[in-house]
């Protein structure tokens, strides 16, 4: 069952692949408060695959915390938003949430697990290595990295066990760009704001697509 959830989270992500350069999306967003940011086609792409909603007719706050309830929202509906059987069996994780559905499905499919056997912290916020984890289970299951991968990094240590060979997959396959952070720091317990989601998740949909010389770098002069 694991196996076929995660298939089908594959093949879906392909239908949404659209890895193009960075200006050529987006362009026309009606969401007055991504014009001009970092993350603004990012966003923009995220949004018209229907991917994340705005928080308001104009709005997209892109700088907002993600928590834990709209990561694995976003997550179920770059998977094509699949039937799910069941509940997630997490007890903070009402029928009637917005995401019980997500919930369910990503710990249904091993992609996403509670902070205890009950409890899931739908509004906690979600870490970068945590969507990591999920991104490289997703693809990978558990991933062959390279013991080399993160000798640059300088905390390298901070990164929790079960997270480590995601972060290192990330790095290695260049999901993973600091903005306004040298190359050597990760920062792989800092919460991650709504643009960096939908950053992370472009990223990650260009890999899947095969295409990764069409990944988003940041130019060290930009702002």
């Amino acid at each position: 069952m694991k196996h076929a959830f995660l298939s089908l989270f594959l093949s879906l992500g392909l239908a949404f692949s659209l890895c193009l350069p960075a200006g050529a999306v987006g362009s026309g967003a009606p969401f007055q408060d991504i014009h001009g940011h970092w993350a603004e086609c990012q966003m923009a792409w995220a949004q018209e695959a229907g991917i994340l909603t705005g928080t308001s007719s104009t709005t997209l706050s892109p700088d907002d915390t993600a928590t834990r309830a709209m990561a694995v929202t976003v997550l179920y509906r770059y998977a094509g938003s699949p039937v799910v059987e069941g509940t997630s069996g997490f007890a903070d994780v009402p029928a009637d949430a917005y995401y019980a559905d997500s919930a369910a499905w990503a710990a249904q499919a091993g992609i996403a697990a509670g902070k205890t056997e009950t409890a899931f912290c739908p509004n906690a916020p979600v870490s970068k290595e945590d969507l990591l984890y999920r991104l490289c289970t997703a693809r990978h299951g558990v991933p062959e990295v390279s013991p080399d991968a993160l000798v640059n990094i300088e905390d390298a240590g901070n990164i929790h066990g079960y997270a480590r060979d995601a972060v290192a997959w990330a790095v290695e396959d260049l999901v993973l760009v600091n903005k306004n952070l040298p190359l050597s720091r990760l920062l792989p317990q800092a919460s991650l704001t709504r643009g960096d989601l939908a950053h992370l998740l472009r990223q990650y949909d260009c890999l899947v697509e095969g295409n990764p010389a069409q990944l988003y770098r940041f130019d060290p002069d930009e702002g």
